[in-house]
């Protein structure tokens, strides 16, 4: 992952400005933004690379899409952010867990932004 993304990701995490949700990147609960750590991500994305198809989008059942991704980042954001795989995973317990996993387990976006600083997986090429 590209170390100044990286950065910004960890800071949003925890900034206190996203409310924490889970299983879709972004969602709407009780009219409150719901973002799951890939969400931020991908909000940070569209924050950063202002363009017409950067938004979020919502059908007419309330799901909201990035890019046309509702679960994982699209492949615009993965490559941004230096993932080219687009699987973020930490050392976790006794080995390597997804970050989207560990969200959806509940750890908090603190939590998760100290596994992201200082437990990251990165890719080997």
């Amino acid at each position: 992952m590209k170390p100044e993304i990286k950065k910004l990701w960890v800071e949003a995490l925890r900034s206190g400005k996203y409310c924490q949700g889970m299983a879709k990147m972004r969602s709407n609960k009780m009219g409150k933004k719901q973002f799951c750590v890939l969400g931020v991500l991908c909000d940070l994305h569209r924050k950063l690379n202002r363009s017409s198809i950067n938004k979020w989008f919502v059908n007419k059942w309330g799901e909201f899409f990035y890019r046309g991704k509702d679960c994982f980042p699209p492949s615009v954001v993965s490559e941004w952010a230096g993932m080219p795989d687009g699987i973020v995973k930490v050392i976790y317990g006794n080995g390597e867990e997804e970050i989207s996993v560990l969200n959806d387990k509940g750890l908090s976006f603190k939590k998760l932004a100290d596994l992201i600083e200082n437990h990251l997986v990165e890719e080997e090429n």
